[in-house]
């Protein structure tokens, strides 16, 4: 049985392994260090890759105003708004950064 995301890729029932699931791809696509799971944070371009994630959803959401954090029986129950997002403390439900402008964190994007 295959288990799509709301993108339509494929999301494998096991989505822990870095190399089974959409987002995970272009981790192993780049190689090197960001190709591991417990190292990939230490890979220079690991940083680069993600600010630029980041940057093509703060496009998304100024052109989506009327967008909300999906919820969803189909999410599961750790990435769903109201739970919290792990190793983040003070703890922080996974939709209170969902709306917030990048100038309200501090930063703009060029």
């Amino acid at each position: 049985q295959r288990n799509l995301s709301y993108t339509g890729f494929d999301v494998p029932q096991n989505n822990r392994h870095l190399n089974s699931s959409m987002h995970n791809l272009i981790h192993d696509y780049l190689n090197g260090t960001i190709s591991h799971v417990p190292i990939a944070a230490n890979d220079p371009i690991f940083l680069v890759h993600h600010a630029f994630v980041d940057k093509i959803l703060e496009m998304w959401l100024e052109t989506h105003q009327d967008a909300h954090y999906p919820n969803d029986t189909n999410i599961p129950k750790a990435q769903r708004p109201n739970s919290y997002m792990t190793a983040f403390f003070p703890l922080r439900h996974n939709d209170n950064y969902f709306n917030l402008k990048v100038l309200d964190l501090g930063y703009s994007y060029e």
